[in-house]
């Protein structure tokens, strides 16, 4: 390590200043760099692994549109848009259970990438 030695009056007080060498200064902005660059792609990977607020909208829609199906008893398959979603029910038939059937309902955006998807087993029958 080199070193700058500055001498006052007396030649026995002096003052040492450590410096580094142009290696260490190299090594040291490469570490920087690459830190900085790991933390540029982990950044960019969240920004653009998803919308969270069209992923709430879709959540919301969903959940009321399986709310009202529970409600009319209406088990049919359909679909409508809702702004920029196309929502999807869809039923099908329980494997083991004759009287289940299997409720799925898709939230899609309008190139068809699923956003979210809600599967549950209903009993369809009105109680009476």
């Amino acid at each position: 390590m080199a070193e700058l030695r500055l001498y006052r009056k007396h030649p026995k007080l002096f003052y040492r200043f450590k410096s580094s060498t142009l290696i260490e200064a190299i090594v040291a902005m490469v570490i920087v760099s690459i830190s900085f660059g790991l933390g540029v792609m982990i950044y960019m990977n969240i920004h653009t692994s998803g919308n969270p607020l069209v992923k709430l909208k879709a959540y919301i829609e969903v959940s009321n549109f399986y709310h009202k199906s529970l409600y009319k008893k209406n088990f049919d398959d359909e679909n409508y848009a809702f702004q920029n979603l196309n929502i999807h029910r869809q039923t099908s038939s329980h494997p083991d259970h004759e009287n289940l059937k299997i409720l799925i309902i898709k939230a899609n955006d309008l190139r068809g990438k699923e956003i979210y998807r809600k599967r549950v087993i209903v009993f369809p029958q009105k109680y009476e």
